[in-house]
């Protein structure tokens, strides 16, 4: 009888234990995700269209034209692989199409699908009146 008090006592202290463990965790900054459903001011949102793939050539980042900033702000697109599209485009030229860009180390098959509706490649020399 002694031997289940004490395994009663054990069990009931260790739940207390991880139950206040949780509770700590959830409490510290950072230790859960906070749900809120408040609204950004739409002058904060860049709105993409429902369908992304009927985005028009100028609602799209031009990868020939954009700075690192602009490309970071292309999902999957970080610092480093941003700095890669811009010193490829400097080394070899504007890109030809959005495919060109499995060319830059860093972008694959999985990045490109991401940011395919979100780009374009139009050469800055076509746009003039040259």
């Amino acid at each position: 009888m002694r031997k289940n008090g004490i395994w009663i006592y054990g069990a009931l202290t260790l739940a207390l234990i991880l139950l206040l463990t949780g509770f700590l965790l959830l409490r510290r900054p950072g230790g859960a995700p906070r749900i809120t459903t408040e609204k950004q001011p739409a002058s904060e949102t860049r709105s993409l269209p429902a369908d992304r793939s009927s985005a028009l050539p100028q609602d799209r980042i031009n990868v020939n034209t954009a700075d690192v900033k602009t490309l970071t702000s292309l999902p999957g697109i970080g610092e480093v692989r941003a700095e890669a599209i811009v010193s490829y485009r400097e080394e070899h030229g504007p890109f030809r199409s959005i495919s060109d860009l499995l060319q830059v180390k860093g972008v694959g098959e999985g990045t490109l699908n991401k940011i395919k509706d979100l780009i374009c490649v139009e050469d800055s020399y076509e746009n003039s009146d040259h």
